[in-house]
């Protein structure tokens, strides 16, 4: 399992593997922005998932996309450690674990990338949106607050700071997160 989790170079270096699934930083244009359709699955331990999660709180719309927070129990889990309790059920398909959600969307039912979260979900399609955090951030602050949400508008991805924010977030993954 911790090679999924943390895959390694031969000597041991952390390698972080590319997005296995997504459509880039943009909002799909072939999913309409209706609350309650969208689903995050965020994991606690996780900076990438906290990130996604602070999105949602600051653009005020926990009442539009959906949230679980995943159990991490490796024990529990069939791959990648993620796991639902009792508490936060799976809202796609029951499953038990996150594996069993990327099983679900995938054609054939037999998912063989890595299980990561945080995952966006479309739950009417039952299909992957992204599970890059980067993208899902973006994503969301394109995400129409929904009517009557007291939240202030916030923009986490004004054009004049488009280049500085990349820039950091690069510096970040490649200096920060990948040690």
């Amino acid at each position: 399992m911790i090679s999924e989790l943390a895959p390694q170079s031969p000597d041991g270096e952390y390698v972080r593997p590319a997005p296995q699934r997504g459509s880039g930083a943009r909002w799909p244009a072939n999913k309409p922005m209706v609350a309650g359709r969208y689903h995050v699955y965020v994991g606690n331990p996780c900076p990438w998932c906290h990130r996604v999660s602070i999105t949602l709180a600051l653009r005020g719309l926990d009442g539009a996309v959906g949230l679980t927070r995943l159990a991490n129990d490796p024990e529990r889990a069939s791959r990648g450690g993620w796991c639902f309790d009792d508490s936060a059920p799976d809202p796609l398909v029951g499953a038990a674990d996150l594996k069993a959600v990327y099983d679900a969307v995938t054609p054939g039912g037999a998912y063989e990338g890595r299980c990561t979260a945080p995952l966006l979900v479309d739950l009417q399609d039952g299909e992957i949106i992204s599970n890059e955090s980067a993208d899902i951030i973006r994503m969301l602050n394109e995400f129409d607050e929904p009517a009557g949400s007291s939240a202030a508008t916030v923009d986490l991805y004004p054009a004049e700071l488009a280049a500085a924010i990349d820039e950091t977030n690069a510096w970040t993954y490649e200096l920060v997160n990948n040690g």
